[in-house]
């Protein structure tokens, strides 16, 4: 049972793309788009350059998820999902196909509720990464897609968005 939002949804009728290489997956989701009422055109990233710009090693990157540890299930079919971001890590490596970056946790400021404590962040994968662009107006660009959180390392492993087209197929 999948579900988007609280849209029941059939993942194998929406793909546009996979590859177990590159552990990745593209969805066309363009029509949940406005079906229940918080799934709005502000509900999705649309990126306003394609492909984004180069990743350079002084680049601020930020990112969010919702790790494992943090589900709740309140009752059968409510489940609780707690968020987990970070607004300004810096970039640890670059290379074709990936970005790296570590979490510090030690030195992040956090407000974490209801008595969570911040422990394994597996469960990341799949959420979005932006690079923070200076400009006249500062702004975020979609720069890839959270893949993996190595914890001994603490180390978040970042499949670039270069790795899509336009259309969300994989070009790698």
């Amino acid at each position: 049972m999948f579900h988007f939002g609280r849209v029941d949804f059939d993942p194998e009728e929406y793909i546009i793309a996979e590859d177990a290489q590159l552990d990745s997956v593209t969805f066309d989701l363009t029509e949940f788009v406005g079906r229940v009422e918080e799934l709005t055109p502000l509900s999705f990233v649309e990126p306003i350059r394609w492909p984004p710009a180069t990743v350079a090693s002084d680049d601020v990157i930020a990112f969010a998820g919702f790790p494992g540890v943090w589900r709740e299930q309140l009752s059968e079919g409510h489940l609780r999902f707690y968020s987990f971001s970070s607004g300004a890590s810096p970039v640890s490596a670059i290379g074709d196909l990936h970005l790296v970056t570590r979490i510090e946790a030690e030195e992040c400021v956090a407000a974490i509720r209801g008595g969570l404590v911040l422990g394994s962040l597996g469960g990341l994968s799949g959420g979005p990464v932006f690079v923070w662009r200076t400009a006249p107006i500062l702004f975020a660009e979609l720069v890839g897609f959270a893949m993996e959180y190595q914890e001994t390392l603490d180390l978040l492993y970042i499949r670039r968005a270069t790795c899509l087209d336009r259309a969300g197929r994989l070009t790698v």
